[in-house]
């Protein structure tokens, strides 16, 4: 695909967000499904691609000071069925992520994250949230 210019990987939040400030019309990339069948169909010139793969500070499920779970947006299905903290607190959410596509889609650590892949038009998993 031609019509990418720069795919940048940054190592940290920080720099993600530097570089998304000096260089505005980035687009973050997860997994890429949703973004690279756009770019496929539109043929857009010069992009620029950001990789969010590198980016731990996106991952994992934790419980908040006040009680609320959190759940990082690099997330895969797997790490919500298998999680204790999911299992105990939102058990409908580990059902209905161990139903979500086929197991390569619940593993896949370069899903992209939950808020623009989809997620919301799988009305299992929509349903739980």
């Amino acid at each position: 695909m031609d019509a990418i210019n720069v795919l940048y990987e940054p190592d940290s939040l920080r720099d993600a967000l530097l570089y998304m400030a000096g260089n505005p019309g980035t687009i973050p990339l997860a997994g890429g499904t949703d973004v690279l069948v756009k770019l496929r169909k539109n043929r857009p010139e010069g992009v620029t691609l950001m990789s969010l793969n590198k980016l731990e500070a996106l991952r994992g499920i934790a419980v908040r000071g006040d009680g609320a779970v959190e759940i990082g947006p690099l997330t895969t299905f797997t790490d919500l069925t298998e999680s204790p903290v999911i299992a105990s607190r939102c058990p409908a959410l580990a059902t209905a992520a161990s139903v979500m596509g086929g197991p390569q889609i619940r593993r896949d650590d370069r899903r992209e994250y939950l808020q623009r892949s989809g997620v919301g038009r799988q009305r299992p998993f929509a349903l739980c949230l």
